[in-house]
C-alpha cells in the first residue's frame, strides 16, 4: 500500500545554499549544471508516513489599510515641442 508514503526526498534551494549570489553568469553548460546540482541536497530527509495537515483558516487579521488622499482632479498638461529627428519619440530629458 503506497498511500500516504515518502518514499524520498530532497532539498531545494532557489539561490546558493550558502546565501551567496553568483558574481558572473556560467560560462559554458556545465558550470551552469554544476550550480543546478549544487541546489538539490538529498540529506535531511527520511522516508516516513506523511500526516497531511489539516488548513484552519486564520481569524485574528492584522493589516495596514491606506486611506485615498482627497487631490485635485486637474492636470495641467504641457505641449512638448516635436523633434524632427524623431516624430514619433519623445525625449522625457525635456522640460
Amino acid at each position: 500500500d503506497w498511500n500516504k508514503k515518502s518514499i524520498g526526498g530532497c532539498t531545494y534551494f532557489v539561490a546558493h545554499p550558502g546565501g551567496r549570489s553568483y558574481d558572473t553568469y556560467p560560462v559554458n553548460s556545465l558550470e551552469a549544471e554544476s550550480r543546478r546540482i549544487n541546489r538539490f541536497w538529498d540529506i535531511g530527509m527520511t522516508q516516513d508516513e506523511v500526516t497531511p495537515t489539516e488548513l484552519v483558516a486564520s481569524t485574528n487579521f492584522t493589516g495596514r489599510m491606506v486611506e485615498p488622499k482627497k487631490g485635485s482632479n486637474t492636470f495641467a498638461y504641457k505641449e512638448m515641442p516635436v523633434n524632427p529627428e524623431y516624430p514619433h519619440v519623445t525625449d522625457l530629458r525635456k522640460k
